[in-house]
């Protein structure tokens, strides 16, 4: 139910830590400890009963998974974080911290999710994107123009109405926005998204 100090002090030299299925609530006293991992990049805490996580002193990490934790709030380093993974939690935002430059794949489905980070559109190596059933009303403006590797984007399920106007060069293959409020699509995004090979707007308010 606790990692002690005497216990992290052992796992110094562990790169990979995986904490399934267990009881853990990583309470602040216990993650501030968690700068004795330096070495550590990969960590799996998903299914437990952590309702605030704080890993900010872990620079190396490159990858997290804190999915169903009913989760409220999390605080990531993004020195070195590639993916991220904390669906099926209650989270309404999130912080990354610095702006992770190589992020590749983040998944955020199932949460309460109201807006997006700034720097989102930033992600030059982003390919994946799942941030379906949350209470989103828009996408950042610049999405498919800076993030300019990104394949998938899952936007289900949410409450956006409109659609970015701005596609140029989008190397999309797969974009998901059934089930949300959008109108209008930009008249242009069949030609500009040459790559798209699967949309699906059901359940929207296109008219025409």
């Amino acid at each position: 139910e606790k990692l002690t100090y005497d216990v992290l002090s052992r796992m110094q030299h562990i790169k990979k830590v995986d904490f399934r299925m267990n009881l853990l609530s990583l309470l602040p006293s216990e993650t501030t400890k968690f700068s004795l991992l330096e070495y550590l990049t990969h960590l799996d805490v998903r299914d437990n009963q952590i309702p605030d996580l704080d890993i900010r002193s872990l620079k190396g990490l490159e990858y997290l998974n804190c999915e169903r934790n009913d989760m409220h709030s999390l605080q990531v380093n993004g020195t070195s974080l590639k993916n991220l993974l904390a669906s099926h939690n209650a989270l309404e935002t999130f912080s990354v911290n610095p702006k992770p430059e190589w992020i590749i794949n983040i998944e955020m489905s199932h949460n309460k999710l109201k807006s997006l980070p700034t720097w989102l559109s930033e992600c030059f190596f982003l390919l994946k994107l799942d941030i379906s059933f949350n209470q989103l009303t828009k996408l950042p403006e610049m999405l498919f123009v800076e993030a300019q590797k990104l394949k998938v984007l899952k936007a289900n399920h949410n409450k956006i109405k409109k659609f970015p106007e701005d596609v140029r060069r989008t190397l999309l293959e797969e974009l998901n926005l059934e089930h949300n409020d959008i109108e209008t699509v930009p008249a242009d995004l069949f030609i500009q998204a040459s790559k798209l090979r699967y949309l699906n707007l059901t359940g929207n308010k296109i008219e025409e």
